[in-house]
């Protein structure tokens, strides 16, 4: 790992989310600049303006996650239909969500259905076209991603097709092991969430806006074809947030800089901005409550800087449970190059009572969400994020208001806890 070579661990990680941030972000800077040629400079201002208030795409842009380099294919795609220019745009659309289905998200084949559907009815490629298309990007894209990833895993692997056969409703179908949501859950949960204020704003622009008009049911055919999925998660369907975005900017454009000076318009007016506002209103209180989100992470830093010299430089032990793992613990938290860390699960033992799991000669430190275990000296506990509270006062809420930004508190309590074995 990366504490073995020149670079600081905490620092590579730093260094890799920004480069990943930063492609993310030329992503959503291409589909502005689409909007701003297809429908205005008005219209690219606000895209950038609503792009800005949708917390949770900023929040996974720089994440390494299959959903997050998916997310910047799309965008290319969805750039290149906005753009319309002719069939080297129509080319693009197609070409960006092939590969990306091929080797980042193979349930993007579900966008690119109906954006190939949108494309025939427009007129703007064949059939014969497509499927030439077709088969030419997802042999490159397969012989690339097997020929790398085969490399990696150490045997023959196509990772999209496992993920397809794991999940596929009409096969194994086993995502549902991983939680399962109500059919309607995109639409009555996840767009009023990750959307807010834009919601509204692109069914606004879906009505006056004929230019951008085939975007909205290429995103809900996207939407209904996943919801037949029953694990669901909003970074699946984050592709197809941009393309209410893009609609939401030309009804934020109409509504505010293009209306008449009228009572009426001057009122639509004030709705938009509102619902804009509210948008980073929420984004806002989103971002102050995931910071508080990852008692893991914090856990793990915290072990690193206390480690005395002598420590730092011995085969220290250190077990990962399954709360710190989904709570920031990574492998750029490795700060200590001989320290072996384990994340496998603890075999029972008899009795089960409360650190029965523990063989105490295993472990030299372990991460976990039990307050105590037998053989171990709890060190020290990592609050996280347990709720939202009212303040109590006019006091309590210009405190909130200095602390964190927000008139509201955040309320953390002991998640992570980190024991000592016992000298």
């Amino acid at each position: 790992m990366m504490s073995t070579s020149l670079i600081p661990p905490r620092r590579g990680r730093y260094a890799a989310r920004a480069v990943l941030g930063a492609a993310t972000s030329l992503s959503f800077v291409g589909v502005q600049r689409a909007v701003s040629d297809k429908l205005g400079r008005g219209a690219g201002l606000c895209f950038a303006v609503l792009l800005c208030s949708q917390f949770h795409l900023l929040y996974y842009a720089s994440r390494f996650l299959p959903n997050t380099f998916a997310l910047i294919a799309s965008n290319l795609s969805l750039a290149a239909l906005v753009r319309d220019s002719g069939r080297a745009d129509s080319r693009s659309a197609v070409l960006w969500l092939t590969c990306a289905t091929a080797i980042f998200r193979c349930d993007l084949v579900l966008l690119l259905a109906p954006v190939c559907l949108v494309l025939l009815a427009a007129r703007r490629t064949t059939i014969l076209t497509l499927l030439s298309q077709g088969v030419a990007f997802t042999v490159v894209s397969v012989a690339a991603t097997v020929t790398v990833d085969s490399a990696i895993w150490g045997r023959w692997l196509w990772p999209e097709l496992e993920v397809f056969l794991f999940n596929n409703p009409a096969g194994e179908n086993q995502s549902s092991q991983w939680g399962s949501s109500p059919p309607m859950w995109y639409f009555t949960n996840c767009l009023p969430m990750c959307l807010t204020g834009t919601l509204p704003l692109s069914l606004v622009g879906f009505w006056h806006e004929r230019r951008t008009r085939n975007l909205l049911p290429i995103a809900l055919g996207f939407l209904v074809a996943y919801s037949f999925l029953p694990h669901k998660e909003k970074r699946f369907v984050f592709p197809s947030l941009p393309y209410f975005a893009v609609l939401g900017a030309s009804g934020l454009d109409r509504l505010v800089l293009k209306k008449k000076p009228t009572a009426r318009s001057a009122a639509a007016a004030l709705v938009a901005v509102s619902a804009v506002a509210l948008s980073f209103g929420a984004a806002l209180v989103l971002a102050r409550c995931s910071q508080a989100n990852y008692p893991g992470g914090e856990a793990f830093l915290r072990l690193h800087e206390m480690a005395t010299a002598e420590e730092r430089e011995q085969p220290i032990r250190v077990h990962i449970g399954v709360l710190p793992a989904m709570t920031g613990v990574s492998r750029f938290g490795e700060e200590h190059g001989r320290w072996v860390y384990n994340k496998e699960p603890l075999a029972e033992t008899a009795g089960g009572e409360a650190g029965g799991e523990m063989a105490a000669a295993v472990f030299d430190y372990v991460l976990t969400d039990r307050p105590s275990l037998r053989e171990f000296d709890q060190v020290f506990a990592a609050e996280g994020f347990a709720g939202l509270g009212v303040p109590r006062s006019l006091e309590e809420a210009t405190q909130a208001v200095l602390a964190t930004g927000i008139p509201v508190r955040i309320v953390r309590k002991p998640q992570v806890y980190v024991h000592r074995r016992k000298r």
